[in-house]
């Protein structure tokens, strides 16, 4: 059973497009999609979505930060789940 406090997240693709257009300028928002998008398209890159947001939380609208997190996630994306899990 789950608390009745605990949030639950959608990982969807409008969810990921929101957060680019709040979290980023007009500008820069076909950059950003790109860029995430480089995530997911290997085999073993599981998780599309929510790792997408996982990086977005974690680069906190910096857009070096936010390469810096899609090559983690590419290498392995446990290690961006868990940091922005404790971020």
């Amino acid at each position: 059973m789950r608390h009745p406090k605990e949030i639950t997240m959608e990982y969807t693709a409008e969810v990921l497009q929101e957060t680019v257009k709040k979290s980023f300028a007009q500008a820069d928002h076909l950059y950003v999609m790109e860029t995430l998008n480089m995530y997911g398209v290997e085999p073993g890159e599981l998780e599309r979505v929510k790792v997408q947001l996982a990086i977005l939380k974690l680069c906190d609208c910096d857009l070096d930060r936010l390469m810096h997190y899609v090559t983690r996630a590419k290498r392995d994306y446990r290690d961006v789940l868990f940091e922005a899990e404790n971020f």
